[in-house]
């Protein structure tokens, strides 16, 4: 444990005001406003579309195939064309005498913000798979169109239209799990964190829960569960037992669900022309809102671990957000402890009551 500095102490100040902030902001303001008022109509409109919600449905099952690659790749995040060693360059031609990831953590939060490009790196994720996201609006747009065209009275749900949509769905949702997962590992290594590292899989996993959570009751989900895996990472027992399979197990079943309430949340693309519009900007909102968690958590996280304290949950706000649009919003959190539970791994804290 060490003392903070000034700087630190301020800093720590920020994340809890940004914490506040975070749980007091109301989900419509996830996307901007002009692609908000296309995506609240778009959502009213879906639901008149013959057989929009066999494609929905299909959408879904479609992801939940592609998530066993998927879960594959958040758990052996050596795929990441990422690489520590760069990291430890860029600090190395600052002047900083740094070997090893872990010889980042013992540095200064200020060292730290002068070094890394936090917010280039958000507008790098979130703009990519924002023009991925265009495309498959595009792409599921066109299946709405075929199916109406093809098949009177079928709408989105019929051939071709249906593979196509389901097709779009599940590789867009791919494409933001990968881009939010290299956007989270790309922050933790510039924090110091090994995303190569089994607890930090499963840390990167809960960051990605946090960021993708709309609602408020999601939001005290997802931090109360980061303030618990940091009390566990404290204790070096429970993850001898976390081996590769049961890791990737966790993984797949976090992304295939990660991709079904993604999948509820992008209903607008069903609907033609505004398909891309909406793909293109919640992709890029999904994305950028992932890479603020990253920075926030690990930021706390570096100061907790230098504090020697377990990440803090925020008092709820008493005046909630008005959850409006609901039917496009999910209203709980990926329980990834529970998946780590059902996995036989021991998430019990002996220090609680």
């Amino acid at each position: 444990m060490s003392a903070l500095s000034p700087y630190e102490q301020k800093a720590l100040v920020n994340i809890e005001q940004e914490k506040q902030r975070r749980l007091s902001t109301s989900p419509r303001r996830l996307m901007p406003p002009k692609v908000k008022a296309v995506a609240t109509g778009a959502g009213r409109r879906v639901k008149d579309l013959p057989g929009a919600d066999r494609a929905a449905d299909a959408a879904g099952r479609g992801y939940a195939r592609a998530a066993e690659g998927v879960g594959k790749f958040l758990s052996r995040s050596s795929q990441f064309t990422l690489s520590s060693r760069r990291v430890v360059r860029a600090y190395h031609r600052r002047g900083f005498d740094v070997e090893g990831l872990e010889d980042i953590r013992a540095l200064d939060l200020q060292t730290i913000d002068g070094v890394a490009r936090f917010k280039r790196l958000a507008n790098l994720y979130a703009g990519a798979v924002a023009v991925e996201g265009a495309g498959a609006g595009l792409a599921i747009s066109g299946g709405a169109l075929l199916a109406v065209g093809g098949s009177a009275g079928a709408g989105a749900a019929a051939a071709p239209g249906l593979a196509v949509v389901t097709g779009a769905v599940a590789g867009d949702a791919v494409a933001v799990l990968m881009a939010g997962s290299r956007v989270v590992a790309h922050t933790a290594l510039y924090y110091g964190y090994d995303p190569e590292d089994p607890r930090e899989e499963v840390f990167a996993m809960s960051v990605i829960n946090l960021g993708a959570a709309t609602t408020q009751g999601a939001k005290m989900s997802a931090y109360g569960e980061l303030s618990r895996l940091t009390q566990l990472l404290a204790r070096s027992a429970p993850w001898e037992k976390l081996n590769q399979s049961m890791l990737t197990r966790v993984a797949q079943r976090f992304a295939a669900k990660f991709g079904q309430d993604l999948t509820k949340k992008k209903l607008g693309q069903l609907v033609p022309v505004a398909g891309v519009v909406v793909g293109a900007g919640m992709n890029y909102a999904l994305v950028d809102s992932i890479a603020e968690a990253a920075y926030w958590s690990y930021r706390e996280r570096f100061l907790r671990d230098k504090l020697g304290q377990a990440m803090s949950v925020p008092l709820q706000p008493d005046a909630p957000p008005d959850d409006v649009e609901s039917d496009m919003q999910v209203d709980e959190a990926i329980d990834l402890l529970g998946l780590l539970e059902d996995e036989g791994f021991d998430t019990t804290d002996p220090d609680r009551p």
